[in-house]
């Protein structure tokens, strides 16, 4: 596999091929129940590489951090100094650079249409396909403080997304924030990133700390960034996908059942809406979704990052 920039989640995944630590699926599969069926047969074991996925022409991937060897592989450190590592970047994070270019920005879609994407329907009572490896940036324009986190989306035709964030997540705080001031948050959606940047992400820090310096840390450097194309946030440069947009908090609705850590299906009533603008990717972009419910990598990303938190 061609040598990839070291803070892009291609080089983990040629990492992981190098180590034998990698499926590759050359059939094709559907996004509807087929790629989860995969990733539940698989759930402990490699990650996955979709190579042929039917009506579209990125390949999936997912299953990356299934097991805590494989998250502690991705950071450089022992399973045992996991938590040790997590810790440290909490206490000494490290500011982003920014960079002019990046490959994330290689084309770019106005108003995008989000059925475009091969964005995985995971379950049967579900009531669509969810972006599952989103991690979000947003940043409180009061303060100028950034903020990086993971929410689940599910597509409502066209450039529309619900967003399943509870009340007091820190998206919902920040939106309701900027409209008090007559102002819609702008929020960049990033997939296809790298371990640090998705473990980071899942960190629940103090309103105001930026999830994105302890990326870098994790990462032992800077995390790289670029501005985005249409609204005024800056990206993990070495992403593969970004979706800009608002989130308007005056725009609900119902999200039905949604599956949850536990293993179950949970309804949590109405949710804010997101419409996006402009969506940039890679040329060669590779899709990657986190498989919800009681799936390894969906309780370990979260597991490990609370832990280190509290």
């Amino acid at each position: 596999m061609t040598k990839h920039h070291r803070q892009s989640m291609r080089a983990w995944i040629a990492d992981r091929e190098a180590e034998g630590d990698l499926v590759r699926v050359g059939e094709s599969v559907d996004p509807v129940h087929e790629i989860a069926a995969y990733l539940i047969e698989q759930d402990g074991g490699s990650p996955l590489l979709f190579e042929a996925v039917a009506r579209h022409e990125e390949p999936v991937t997912g299953n990356h951090l299934t097991t805590r060897a494989r998250a502690a592989a991705a950071l450089g450190v022992s399973v045992d100094d996991l938590q040790g590592k997590l810790i440290d970047a909490v206490r000494y994070p490290l500011a982003p650079f920014r960079v002019e270019q990046a490959p994330c920005q290689e084309v770019v879609i106005e108003n995008p249409d989000l059925k475009l994407l091969p964005i995985p329907t995971f379950f049967e009572h579900e009531t669509g396909p969810y972006i599952s490896a989103g991690a979000i940036v947003a940043r409180d324009t009061a303060t100028g403080r950034g903020n990086l986190s993971i929410a689940r989306l599910k597509p409502l035709g066209g450039n529309r997304a619900f967003i399943g964030i509870a009340r007091n997540h820190q998206l919902a705080v920040l939106a309701r924030a900027a409209k008090e001031r007559g102002e819609r948050l702008e929020i960049a959606v990033t997939l296809g990133n790298h371990p640090a940047v998705m473990l980071a992400a899942c960190f629940y820090l103090g309103l105001g700390d930026d999830e994105m310096e302890v990326a870098g840390a994790l990462l032992g450097e800077p995390l790289e960034t670029v501005r985005c194309h249409g609204v005024d946030l800056a990206v993990p440069a070495h992403c593969e996908i970004v979706l800009e947009g608002v989130l308007d908090p005056d725009e609900t609705v119902e999200e039905g059942p949604v599956s949850e850590f536990h293993g179950m299906y949970e309804r949590y009533g109405a949710g804010y809406v997101v419409t996006f603008s402009s969506m940039t990717r890679r040329s060669d972009a590779i899709f990657q979704c986190v498989l919800p419910g009681y799936g390894a990598e969906h309780i370990l990303l979260g597991a490990e990052a609370i832990a280190a938190g509290l």
